[in-house]
C-alpha cells in the first residue's frame, strides 16, 4: 500500500460532508465544483485498488472514481438470468496486462475480445494477481471487487443526530457494453451490470442510508435500454441506484443519443418528473473543435439539458497515456503518437484540462461545470479554488 496522501487544500475532511447536499450539486453548476479522482488517487497506488480509494477518501477529495467489469470465464454471463456466481471486479481496461501481473481477457463477454489468450478469468483467479503501479512494475497488492469497494466507502459514511448521510461519494464507471447488435432480444451488459450492483449494494452496505453515496455511470449509445424499462427501475428503488448517462463528442449529432434525439429528450423529461434516483447527463468533452460547440448549440438552454458537465485530465506524462478520438486506449495509446499532429497528444485531445472549463462558461452565463474527474487532484483543486469555484460551505 503506498503511503496515504496529505489532505488536499480547498477540502474539508470527508466525514463533515453533508453528502445529500453535495449530491444535489450535480444537478446544476454552483460556486462548488465536486471533484472525483480519476481511478482513484494512483499516483503512489495502483490505480482502481483498495489502497487507491483509501488515500482518497483520506486526503479529504469528496469523490472517487472507479472503473467496473465483469470478470468471468463463461460466455456471455449477462445474459437474464445472471448467474448467481457473476463477479463484478475493478478493472479499466478489458485485457489485464496492463494492469495486473496476468494476461490476456477479463471476461469472456466479449466475443471480439482484442485480449489474448480471450477464455477469461473467475474471480478467484484475478483475486490472486498483483496489480502494477503507475510505472509498470508488479505491487504486492491484489486486485478487488465491486463489493471489496464499498467496504472501504462505507468507513467513510455515517448518519448524523439529524439523520443526515455524511461522507464522501463513489462514482461507478461500467466500463462492459454492449457487442451485438441491437434488437428485441439483444442482452444490454451495462445494465445488467447496473442491476447486479443495486444488488450488491444492498448486501454490503450495512445502512440502507449509504446507498444514495454511490453514483453510477455508463455510457449512454450502449447503457441505455428504454426509457420505460429506465423508469420502472428507479420507481423500484426511489432512494438510490443514481445514474448519469455519459455522451461523447461523436454523439453530438447522432439520431439516437446526442441532445436532439428522442432518447436524451424523453430521459430528461424523466428527470425532471422524479425524484431521488435521478437520471441525468454527463458530457465528456475532447476539445473545442470536436463537436463540443455542436452538442451546446443543440442544447437550447444547456445549463438545463445537461444536467452535469464533466471534464477529465489526463496528462500525456503518465504511461497510460490518454484515451482519444481515434478509439485507442492506455497501452495502445503510444501507436497514436506519430499520427498526432507534431507528434503531441495535447493538439489532438486535450480531453479535461482544467482550465477548458472557462470555455464553457464563456458560452452560458449559467455555471454548467459541475463535476471534474481528474489524475491530477491537487492542480485541480488549484485552478477551481482560483476560480471561485470551491466553496466548501455547499456541502456542510
Amino acid at each position: 500500500m503506498g503511503p496515504i496522501a496529505k489532505p488536499f487544500i480547498g477540502t474539508i475532511p470527508v466525514r463533515e460532508i453533508d453528502t445529500h447536499k453535495m449530491l444535489s450539486l450535480l444537478r446544476r453548476g454552483s460556486d462548488f465544483t465536486i471533484v472525483a479522482a480519476h481511478r482513484a488517487l494512483w499516483v503512489d497506488n495502483p490505480e482502481n485498488s483498495a489502497s487507491a480509494i483509501a488515500a482518497a477518501y483520506d486526503s479529504g477529495i469528496e469523490a472517487v472514481e472507479i472503473d467496473i467489469r465483469v470478470a468471468s470465464d463463461q460466455l456471455n454471463p449477462l445474459k437474464e438470468p445472471i448467474p448467481p456466481d457473476t463477479e463484478i471486479v475493478l478493472s479499466h481496461d478489458e485485457c489485464l496486462d496492463r494492469t495486473t501481473s496476468g494476461t490476456g481477457t477479463l471476461s469472456r463477454l466479449n466475443p471480439h475480445s482484442p485480449c489474448s489468450p480471450d477464455v477469461g478469468v473467475n474471480v478467484e483467479t484475478f483475486r490472486k494477481l498483483f496489480l502494477r503501479q503507475r510505472d509498470g512494475t508488479i505491487s504486492s497488492e491484489h486486485p478487488v471487487t465491486f463489493t471489496d469497494a464499498l467496504a472501504v466507502l462505507q468507513n467513510y459514511l455515517s448518519v448524523d443526530e439529524f439523520g443526515r448521510l455524511r461522507g464522501p461519494i463513489m462514482l461507478v464507471d461500467i466500463k462492459d457494453r454492449d457487442y451485438v447488435p441491437r434488437g428485441p432480444n439483444s442482452p444490454f451488459y451495462a445494465w445488467s451490470e447496473y442491476k447486479l450492483c443495486l444488488k450488491q449494494m444492498r448486501m454490503v452496505l450495512k445502512n440502507p442510508a449509504f446507498y444514495a453515496a454511490v453514483v453510477f455511470k455508463m455510457k449512454f449509445n450502449s447503457g441505455f435500454p428504454s426509457v420505460q424499462v429506465l423508469s420502472d427501475e428507479l420507481a423500484s428503488h426511489p432512494s438510490y441506484g443514481h445514474i448519469m448517462f455519459t455522451i461523447v463528442p461523436e454523439d453530438a449529432v447522432h439520431p439516437d443519443w446526442g441532445p436532439a434525439s428522442a432518447n436524451f429528450q424523453q430521459v430528461q423529461a424523466l428527470s425532471n418528473a422524479v425524484s431521488g434516483s435521478v437520471p441525468q447527463f454527463e458530457f465528456v468533452p475532447y476539445n473545442t473543435v470536436d463537436r463540443t460547440d455542436t452538442y451546446l448549440r443543440l442544447s437550447p438552454g444547456n445549463e438545463t439539458l445537461l444536467g452535469t458537465f464533466s471534464t477529465y485530465y489526463q496528462p500525456n506524462t503518465f504511461p497510460e497515456g490518454v484515451s482519444t478520438r481515434f478509439g485507442m486506449c492506455c497501452a495502445q495509446a503510444a501507436v497514436i503518437r506519430s499520427e498526432t499532429p507534431g507528434g503531441s497528444y495535447d493538439e489532438v485531445d486535450v480531453r479535461g484540462i482544467p482550465e477548458f472549463t472557462v470555455y464553457y462558461e464563456s458560452v452560458t452565463s449559467a455555471r454548467i461545470v459541475s463535476l471534474i474527474t481528474t489524475d491530477n487532484v491537487e492542480e485541480t483543486l488549484s485552478l477551481l479554488i482560483a476560480k471561485g469555484a470551491r466553496n466548501v460551505s455547499r456541502i456542510r
